[in-house]
C-alpha cells in the first residue's frame, strides 16, 4: 500500500520529534501544513526529511485563541479545516498516487502502531471501506 500521511502543526517541538519517528516507521510519504510557529517547530519539520511542508503565516494566533470563553467555535473550525485542507491539496497534487491518505493529529501521547497496521491491513481486505 501506498500511503500519503498528512497533519498540521503549529509550535508542536514538544511532540513533534517523537511523533515523527513513530510515523516514519511505515517508510510512507509524510506532508505537512506548518502554520507561523514560534518555537523550534519549522527546523525539526525542516530536518525531518519530509514529502513535502508547507508554511503558512495566517497569522500568530493559535487555533485556540480564536474562541472566547470556550474551547470550540466556529472560526477555529473554519482554520482548522482550511489548514488540513492545504494537506490535503499538497497531496493530491503531488504527482504520487496513493491508496490512502491518513490524516494525523500529531499531538497525540502515546501511538499504537499495530493498531494502525491492523486498520490499514483491514482497509486493503475490504476496499469497500
Amino acid at each position: 500500500m501506498k500511503i500519503a500521511f498528512a497533519f498540521i502543526v503549529k509550535d508542536g517541538e514538544e511532540y513533534l520529534e517523537t511523533n515523527l519517528h513513530a510515523i516514519k516507521q511505515f517508510q510512507q510519504d509524510v506532508y505537512a501544513v506548518e502554520n507561523n510557529s514560534t518555537d523550534n517547530t519549522k527546523n525539526i519539520l525542516n530536518n525531518a526529511g519530509l514529502k513535502k511542508v508547507l508554511t503558512l503565516n495566517l497569522d500568530e494566533r493559535h487555533s485556540t485563541e480564536l474562541c472566547q470563553g470556550t474551547n470550540n467555535c466556529s472560526k477555529r473550525v473554519r482554520r482548522l479545516a482550511y489548514l488540513r485542507q492545504q494537506a490535503l491539496t499538497s497531496v493530491m497534487t503531488s504527482k504520487v498516487v496513493y491508496d490512502y491518505v491518513c490524516m494525523l493529529d500529531m499531538d497525540f501521547a502515546m501511538f499504537n502502531s499495530e493498531g494502525l497496521l491492523s486498520m490499514f491491513k483491514y482497509m486493503q481486505q475490504h476496499p469497500d471501506v
